[in-house]
């Protein structure tokens, strides 16, 4: 994890959180070619910046509107970008289950139909999604897009209180 140089509890959250979403986007690639374990990984990278995000409510808020309301939008669009993923991954698991447990290739037709259902399933989710963060590389919104302009409106903020310190400290 990245460092602040403040050593201060909200850099040290905000670095986490750039780091988790610069991983997150190093990630797609890997996630569009449907490499193995990728899709898993951006899930739990979703699922850590979205805890990181509730456990560190009450100190961003303060940089936002003060409600805590573009903390809470930042966690619900990482949700719905979990729920996406979540849907692949439960059909990549389900696809091993049934060739493991069944063994593959199959000789039975039902389990070889069902597998052929979860992998054009899996294949159609996949692709959908992988067309989205294809667009996204062309200038539409990567995975951590929601992350990354919250952290720029952090940074903006933290820009106005510290200007403001200062302007108290002078004053």
């Amino acid at each position: 994890m990245r460092s602040d140089a403040s050593g201060s509890a909200l850099g040290v959250v905000l670095a986490a959180l750039a780091d988790d979403s610069a991983r997150l986007t190093a990630l797609a690639p890997a996630v569009s070619a449907d490499e193995p374990d990728a899709v898993h990984q951006a899930r739990v990278l979703v699922r850590r910046l979205r805890s990181v995000l509730a456990g560190a409510r009450g100190l961003l808020a303060g940089l936002g509107n003060g409600d805590g309301g573009d903390v809470d939008r930042v966690r619900a669009d990482l949700g719905a970008l979990g729920d996406e993923l979540g849907r692949i991954r439960d059909l990549e698991v389900r696809i091993v289950q049934v060739e493991s447990y069944f063994g593959a290739p199959t000789t039975d037709e039902l389990l070889r139909r069902l597998a052929a259902d979860l992998r054009a399933r899996h294949g159609a989710l996949h692709a959908a999604f992988a067309a989205r963060l294809a667009v996204s590389a062309d200038g539409g919104e990567p995975m951590a897009a929601p992350v990354e302009r919250f952290l720029a409106r952090a940074a903006r903020g933290e820009e106005r209180h510290a200007d403001a310190r200062m302007s108290t400290e002078r004053a």
